[in-house]
């Protein structure tokens, strides 16, 4: 791959960086509308696809149909250009009727006395447990290359290659795989580790196994020594095995690792995420939510972990064996008002950390039913902002093209401490319940570790992590410093540590003899290979200790390796994240203010540079930067709104041609409103509670929709007609009013006791969603629609994975929403706000819309609105001649806007600084200005009931019901009883993001 940076190419990169999207193969499939779908998905600048089976799955999968599904998909994206991942068969974790032998074998420690579970094995007691072998049905052994040469027949021969072998390395790239992994708190064992063991440990396997669970002996030896031999196993017994499948058929590698977040979940899940990526043609990790903290890594510190190790491991290891395309799985779980805003503070942070692909969780082919719920966001053709889509992928194909050329110009090798964490990781450290507990050791090495990932962020310094089995394998010292494949390092950073391999020990000690320098910014290793060893005092005692904060790492680094680019310190300067590439003659600087309130302003110091470009990866343009020379390089200033980013790329011996800096803002017109109001679809409002009667019997009193569906399923399971029926007021009759069914054609729906029906028209927003006309019989005051159909309460699947592609029947009651012409009263609750959301209380009016707002569209009429609509007024103004005109949306409340200026297109808004260029479309006297701004699906679909308002994430159903809290692990019973009562889990009150302008729009003019 062509590592050059080519402006060119960055104006017009090649789909392969535009990302992939999961494609959520979720309902009953139709060959047709996939190819519709497919062909959404291409124009909204998506080029490639996983087909994903999902919760909801109604076609069965891998029989004829579903066959013929594929081929339709494989077919429509070789005619669109487009390229299709297909994911393993199945999971290694969920593969049904899977022979015995084959099951992933595993360990556990019993109580003394306790009677063992069906299928357990006594291997040895002692005096406090049984310590008892199992096997695990439906999970793949991913220690025993025969057990992986089975599953590789069953899930990628007999399944893909067979019937599309013909594609693969042409439509068909990849073949993805979900989270191959161990099962904790059980421990993986079986005779392939047995046999390793054997040959490895110093005693008999039965002095070993009490060890690895009880504090007693040499345990930290013990343990280290299993862990290893458990990881070089896996390694060889299901990464290098589907390695080397795929490399055989032309097919590319890929997917993600299960637990790559932390020590403790590594250890627990795989024992290391890094020796796994180099097998992988597209390495890639899972982040899930909004949030860029990781609240289950805090592990005993005062703040959740910034995500930082997760993509970081993923990107050295990456670059080490030189892979260019690293992919980060992202923006699932996260809430359907997930904006262009919040897509893009997300990937410009795994940008900054290395990542160079994305994978979109998800695209959802339906949200007919919970499949709206799990897991949103939807980044699919329902939401309002789809049209707009194509500005995120555009964005980020440039990005993600730029951060691959070259090489990363880390300098900094820090020693991955997952192998000190191997021997103090106690099996219940991933236990639910009371059996968990504080493992103080794990979270000091964390603490450590992490700590150190942050402080090196804010001081902007670029480094990678070492592991030490990829070390042993790929490193060597040469030219004074650590090579690492294509990576070259001048200094090295213990953290926290415990023990080191003897290769890493070696390699360090003949790096310090080359002149190398080796740092510790904490606790020193005195064990090699897991056993105390006084060899290692030649390298502790020549490892120069610092202070581990940011000043004390700064001191120190600045004088052994003096900073390439540089920023002055400002008290915002801490939250400029930066990533610094070498492509050929050329360096580059991706530099991200993740701060979402505080700006930055200061001053730039590029060492060497004597010409700076700017390269806009919103546009493709490049253009001179604001620079000047001093003794040591370029200089400019640096100014960073909340949320702002810069590509700069520079060179050296190359004459200097500073731009001329823009000046402050001459002239500027506050637009004041209030704004003229016009739907481009119709408004909306959710109903969502419900009385249920079944049969001919009594009625219920009200209840929430998904309390009556965990009612009828789960609590009072019931086979027979249902009927819903739901009530809503209205003050002013709409001249237009309908109602969006789910499966409305299964259903009699009625109004005020007089049947309708649906018309056939065009579906609202998803194409199971249809629309019931009621204008006819809608009155002034207190109205009733009832919905009745049969109801069988839905199956469960085999066992835990199979609900990914198990066909599921059974009847799903869902809200019923009113469209139509109207606004909806609304007023604010009472009860204490929250951040981030606005709080209604559980009283809605439909009303006569005023046709104008002074910018808070949820209190202006549209608290439930899914869809477009146009803001319009008209402003004098006269800028002086030569100007350059923006607009300024501050803090724009709204996935994106669409510009348009005296009728003339004017670009987008979509993300800070919230301001475009209006130069060409706008004139001397007056100006009209119109603002098509798109919802999301968030404030119809919620969740609209947690306490919380509007956190950084959406767990499934769990997040829209008041059965269970996640945060304080509390359950209700029967919480739909009583669902006016305030709980953890539950409020009556309505809680809805904001909608519209919040802040003054203003049009400014300034001299250039």
């Amino acid at each position: 791959m062509n590592t050059d940076l080519d402006p060119a190419v960055f104006a017009q990169p090649a789909g392969l960086w535009r990302g992939v999207t999961l494609w959520m193969l979720n309902d009953r499939l139709d060959r047709t509308e996939l190819r519709r779908q497919l062909g959404e998905i291409r124009a909204a600048g998506i080029h490639t696809v996983i087909t994903r089976t999902f919760v909801g799955l109604q076609t069965p999968y891998l029989g004829d149909e579903w066959m013929k599904v594929l081929e339709a998909v494989v077919s429509g994206a070789r005619e669109l250009g487009m390229r299709v991942w297909f994911q393993a068969g199945y999971m290694p974790g969920g593969i049904p009727d899977w022979p015995d032998e084959h099951c992933h074998t595993v360990l556990a420690a019993r109580p003394r006395g306790e009677a063992c579970a069906a299928g357990e094995r006594v291997l040895l007691q002692d005096d406090a447990f049984m310590y008892v072998e199992r096997r695990l049905p439906h999970v793949l052994d991913v220690l025993d290359p025969d057990a992986v040469r089975a599953y590789l027949r069953v899930a990628y021969e007999e399944t893909w290659l067979r019937r599309f072998g013909s594609e693969f390395g042409r439509t068909i790239e990849a073949i993805w795989v979900d989270e191959p992994s161990f099962r904790p708190p059980l421990l993986p064992w079986g005779a392939r580790i047995r046999e390793r063991l054997s040959d490895q440990w110093r005693a008999s396997l039965d002095d070993l196994i009490p060890l690895l669970f009880r504090r007693t002996g040499d345990y930290l030896y013990a343990r280290h020594r299993y862990r290893r031999t458990a990881l070089d196993a896996l390694l060889s017994g299901y990464f290098a095995e589907v390695s080397a499948w795929c490399r055989a058929h032309g097919v590319l590698f890929t997917g993600h690792l299960m637990g790559e977040d932390t020590l403790a979940s590594q250890v627990a899940w795989t024992g290391a995420a890094m020796p796994a990526y180099p097998f992988m043609d597209v390495p890639g990790i899972d982040h899930l939510t909004r949030s860029l903290h990781w609240r289950h890594g805090a592990q005993g510190a005062a703040e959740p972990t910034r995500f930082i190790a997760t993509p970081k491991q993923c990107a050295s290891a990456a670059g080490q064996c030189g892979r260019k395309r690293v992919l980060a799985e992202m923006y699932g779980v996260s809430t359907q008002g997930l904006s262009f805003a919040d897509r893009k503070r997300i990937g410009e942070w795994f940008g900054a950390l290395g990542i160079t692909c994305r994978c979109l969780h998800g695209t959802f082919y339906s949200m007919r039913g919970r499949r709206k719920r799990i897991y949103a966001p939807h980044l699919s053709y329902q939401q309002p902002w789809w049209p707009d889509n194509h500005c995120i992928p555009d964005y980020f194909a440039r990005l993600g093209y730029a951060l691959s050329r070259g090489e990363h110009a880390a300098e900094i090798l820090v020693i991955h401490p997952v192998e000190s964490a191997y021997a103090v990781f106690d099996p219940d450290d991933f236990a639910e319940g009371a059996a968990k507990k504080r493992n103080i050791e794990l979270d000091a090495l964390w603490r450590s570790f992490s700590q150190l990932g942050e402080d090196l962020l804010r001081i902007q310094r670029c480094f990678d992590y070492g592991d030490e089995q990829l070390l042993a394998e790929r490193a060597a010292v040469a030219g004074g410093a650590i090579t690492v494949g294509p990576m070259a390092y001048r200094v090295a950073i213990m953290p926290d540590l415990l023990t080191l391999r003897r290769t890493s020990v070696d390699l360090l000690n003949a790096f310090i003899d080359a002149g190398g320098t080796v740092l510790s910014t904490d606790r020193l290793p005195t064990r090699i290979d897991g056993m105390e060893n006084a060899d290692i005092e030649r390298l502790t005692s020549r490892a120069r200790r610092i202070e581990a904060t940011p000043q004390g790492l700064r001191a120190v680094l600045d004088e052994v390796l003096p900073p390439r680019v540089r920023i002055d310190a400002a008290r915002a300067a801490q939250h400029v994240v930066l990533h610094e590439r070498v492509a050929a003659d050329r360096r580059m600087a991706f530099l991200v203010n993740m701060s979402e309130t505080d700006s930055v302003a200061t001053t730039l110091h590029l060492r060497g540079a004597t010409i700076v470009e700017d390269w806009d990866a919103a546009t493709g343009a490049t253009r001179p930067a604001p620079a000047r020379s001093d003794a040591h390089g370029a200089v400019l200033p640096l100014e960073l709104a909340p949320g702002q980013s810069r590509l700069l790329v520079f060179a050296e011996n190359t004459p200097a041609t500073p731009a001329a800096r823009t000046c402050a803002p001459e002239q500027r017109v506050t637009l004041d409103g209030p704004w003229h109001v016009r739907r481009l679809t119709p408004n909306a409002l959710t109903l969502d509670i419900c009385r249920v009667r079944r049969g001919d019997g009594d009625w219920s009193q009200p209840m929430p929709v998904i309390g009556a569906q965990q009612m009828l399923c789960e609590d009072e399971p019931y086979t027979g007609p249902v009927t819903l029926a739901f009530d809503f007021r209205v003050t002013d009759v709409p001249a237009r009013l309908a109602v969006a069914v789910e499966d409305a054609g299964e259903c009699a729906v009625a109004i005020n006791g007089a049947a309708v029906s649906s018309t056939g028209e065009a579906y609202f927003l998803d194409r199971s969603f249809l629309p019931v006309e009621l204008t006819p019989h809608v009155t002034a005051g207190d109205n009733t629609i009832t919905v009745t159909r049969m109801f069988t309460p839905l199956a469960k699947p085999a066992f835990g994975l199979a609900h990914l592609f198990q066909n599921l029947g059974g009847t799903e009651l869902e809200a019923v929403y009113l469209v139509g012409d109207f606004a909806v009263r609304a007023a604010m609750s009472p009860r204490e706000q929250r951040k981030r959301c606005v709080r209604l209380a559980p009283r809605f009016t439909l009303v006569r819309e005023t046709g104008r707002t002074r910018g808070d569209l949820v209190l202006d009429g549209y608290p439930f609105f899914a869809g477009r609509l146009v803001l319009s007024t008209s402003f004098t103004f006269a800028p002086q001649a030569g100007a350059r005109c923006t607009l300024a949306l501050p803090g724009l409340d709204a996935s994106v806007a669409r510009l348009r200026v005296n009728g003339r297109d004017a670009g987008h808004i979509a993300w800070p600084p919230y301001e475009a260029d209006i130069t060409d479309a706008v004139r001397a006297g007056n100006n009209m200005i119109e603002i098509e701004i798109a919802s999301s699906l968030r404030n119809l679909l919620g969740p609209h009931h947690r306490p919380a308002g509007e956190p950084d994430h959406a767990w499934g159903e769990e997040a829209f019901s008041g059965r269970w809290d996640r945060e304080t692990r509390t359950g209700y019973d029967r919480w739909y009883l009583r669902h006016h009562a305030e709980t953890t889990a539950w409020t009556s009150d309505y809680f809805v993001v904001p909608f519209g302008l919040p802040a003054r729009a203003s049009i400014g003019a300034m001299s250039r």
